[in-house]
């Protein structure tokens, strides 16, 4: 497929759909909120906890009268508002008082931000307040979800022989399964979920010391209290916790750099229940939010057996032998025997506390964390690069966070220490210049001997350390219908890095111009364009220090989305990749997509279809594109090589107490005669997914 016949069929799109009156009535969808916030930041395993905690506020939308300040931040944390918008709703109740309807908004948020955020506000009194008790448990929800999937082509793994090592203990199914109370007073939750390969109730060849307990191979259980007004929340379980900006504690779901450029800042709860299946990014314990007037507390401890390989080490004095973790397994995989071996292999035990002092337009909060393995860490150091991770079998790290807003200014940051006394960085500042003007300034310095354990500050890298970086972004709305958002990132790395054998630089930016004429219809260009500096692929493995050359990656994005009436929606997107290490030939790639959404009346059911041809030169040049998936999951595949995608997928709402969902997804591709690589390779130039869900409430 070439460029010039991809901008045809895709301006073709356009005009067709153009001839439709897009000045009817509509209502704002879930689905675009979702879309935009996590398109470009694929691979991130949170996104499942954090699309149901936007359809739980869908769901129960916050009341603007009642919602304290910690309440309407939750808006901040999905990147509806910005903390100057919840500060002058604050102030509007202030001085004006009640909000009569919500489109009282209008008067503080632009016309943007009204539309973004207002599936999610209310004004009723019967809406979900969470800061109000109610008085029975019984006015709670049920719900319970039960989801299959798996891939109609089996994977390399299940063919090795029986005696394999890496041979598939199970079936090719994903199996989940959750039960879920929730009341503004309790909650509790349960989730087990089994992966593809991984055994269910039967273990083949079972070895002696391995004996398994039967049925899931994750488990994930909370109990969630919300007492009154001292004792603000107790969770016991398994749970997430969010502190500052990131730089000491950060479990859950944190924006990247996006073309929302304004979500840098992160904001939240300092407690959550998880509900989520990563493995690995959660605590599993007992935790606490205790207030006493202005003070918060909140405390923590947790301990739960991790994933590492481990081998024996000889002490070269005394002849001693010891146990060290060499490797971190992240990925939660127990599908072969080989995986197994280095399941719940030791322990993690974490303790904490931050205390925050809270007043009127901001607020400032000291933390702490020890974290302590059972068995140390000691990776092999063969390389600089990695002559500063993390050994030992203990690390506690101290930080200290603010947050100030001044009329249309909001200041906040955080600064952090790790033993033995290295440090980290974060400043910045969120500012409205005036009603159609945003900017946003983040510092960021992460020092290349700083470590933490659970944390996720922004940056380049979610790692928050061997950083340092200058983010500036800016959001304008210069006439009714148009955006314009665009960030500048520069960044260096003091120290060497896996591949970059000198300290290194770079920076990128995007720009995004949107136009929305109508509730309807939108239709946005982005542009996104990084350079940084790598060694060179071709004499990596021939000199003994890589030779740094320049790597230049982006993309340019076209994207219409319209709905012409209450049943029919339409997306098209035509998108474009570039890869190039100078002084080698560029590489390119191109997709295009149409999509169609479709709502019966009777029988209550909704259909989806997409269709996306593409054509990439490598791997290297692979386009994510986000698409529409069963509720609380998402998928956002990589599009390479040359062929096409398309899924259908239909939703069936039965009564208020049952919904069920169907979804069938399929990659082709022309120039390939298989799919993957190792133990998940497919055979054949075809990949295909089915998915089934329920979902009971009561």
């Amino acid at each position: 497929m070439s460029s010039g016949k991809a901008v045809v069929s895709f301006l073709v799109s356009i005009l067709l759909i153009g001839v439709i009156d897009i000045y009817a009535q509509d209502t704002i969808k879930i689905q675009d909120v979702i879309q935009e916030t996590i398109e470009d930041q694929p691979g991130a395993s949170e996104f499942n906890t954090f699309l149901e905690e936007l359809e739980l506020l869908r769901e129960k939308p916050i009341n603007l009268n009642k919602a304290s300040h910690k309440d309407l931040e939750q808006l901040v944390e999905f990147g509806l508002l910005s903390p100057q918008d919840v500060q002058q709703i604050i102030q509007y109740r202030k001085e004006i008082g009640r909000f009569s309807d919500v489109g009282d908004l209008q008067v503080i948020l632009d016309s943007a931000t009204f539309q973004k955020v207002l599936p999610f506000v209310s004004v009723k009194s019967n809406v979900f307040v969470p800061s109000e008790l109610d008085k029975y448990v019984r006015t709670g929800r049920h719900q319970i979800i039960i989801r299959g999937q798996r891939l109609l082509e089996k994977q390399a793994g299940y063919f090795l022989s029986e005696t394999d090592s890496q041979r598939f203990l199970g079936s090719p199914w994903r199996i989940y399964l959750r039960y879920q109370f929730r009341h503004s007073l309790i909650s509790w939750g349960f989730t087990g979920e089994k992966d593809p390969g991984e055994p269910f109730f039967k273990y083949p060849n079972s070895p002696k010391w391995y004996a398994p307990w039967k049925g899931f191979d994750f488990y994930s259980a909370y109990l969630e209290v919300k007492p009154g007004n001292v004792v603000r929340r107790v969770i016991v379980g398994d749970y997430e916790v969010r502190w500052g900006q990131g730089l000491v504690a950060w479990t859950g779901f944190a924006f990247g750099k996006s073309s929302y450029v304004m979500t840098f800042k992160r904001v939240g709860y300092e407690l959550k229940p998880y509900t989520s299946v990563n493995e690995t990014r959660y605590l599993r314990g007992a935790a606490a939010t205790i207030q006493f007037g202005p003070v918060r507390t909140t405390l923590i401890a947790s301990s739960k057996w991790l994933d590492a390989s481990i081998r024996t080490v000889n002490d070269s004095l005394d002849e001693d032998s010891a146990l060290i973790v060499t490797y971190f397994n992240e990925f939660g995989y127990h599908r072969n025997w080989e995986e197994i071996s280095r399941k719940h292999n030791f322990n993690q035990k974490i303790i904490g506390g931050r205390v925050a002092y809270e007043f009127t337009g901001g607020n400032v909060g000291v933390h702490v964390l020890h974290t302590k393995f059972s068995i140390p860490l000691g990776k092999t150091y063969t390389k600089l690069y990695n002559m500063y991770d993390l050994r030992g079998d203990r690390l506690t790290n101290i930080g200290a966070s603010y947050e100030l807003t001044l009329g249309s200014w909001h200041l906040f940051g955080e600064a952090a220490l790790s033993s033995p006394g290295k440090y980290a960085l974060i400043t910045g500042v969120l500012a409205a210049l005036d009603k159609h003007t945003d900017v946003g300034i983040v510092y960021r310095y992460y020092d290349p001997q700083y470590r933490h354990i659970i944390g996720r500050p922004f940056g380049e890298y979610y790692r928050g350390y061997n950083e340092e970086g200058l983010y500036l972004a800016f959001q304008l709305r210069p006439v009714r219908a148009f955006t314009i958002s665009a960030y500048l990132d520069l960044y260096r790395h003091p120290w060497l890095r896996y591949e970059r054998d000198a300290p290194t630089r770079g920076y990128d930016y995007v720009i995004r111009v949107e136009y929305k004429p109508a509730r309807r219809t939108q239709l946005y260009l982005l542009l996104k364009d990084e350079t940084r500096e790598e060694n060179y692929w071709k004499t990596r493995y021939t000199q003994p220090i890589g030779e740094l050359v320049p790597v230049r990656y982006g993309y340019f994005r076209i994207h219409l989305k319209h709905d012409i009436n209450r049943n029919i929606s339409y997306r098209a997107r035509f998108q474009t990749s570039l890869y190039h290490v100078k002084p080698d030939e560029p590489e390119r790639g191109y997709m295009i997509y149409n999509e169609i959404k479709y709502r019966f009346n009777k029988p209550t059911m909704t259909l989806y279809g997409r269709l996306a041809l593409f054509e990439t030169d490598s791997w290297r040049t692979r386009i994510y594109v986000y698409e529409t998936d069963v509720l609380y999951y998402f998928s956002v595949p990589p599009l390479y090589g040359r062929g096409f995608r398309y899924y259908i997928m239909v939703s069936y709402y039965v009564n208020r107490h049952l919904t069920f969902w169907v979804r069938l997804a399929r990659t082709h591709l022309f120039d390939r005669t298989s799919i993957g690589s190792g133990i998940n390779e497919t055979q054949g130039p075809n990949r295909t997914e089915i998915k089934l869900q329920a979902r009971i409430r009561f």
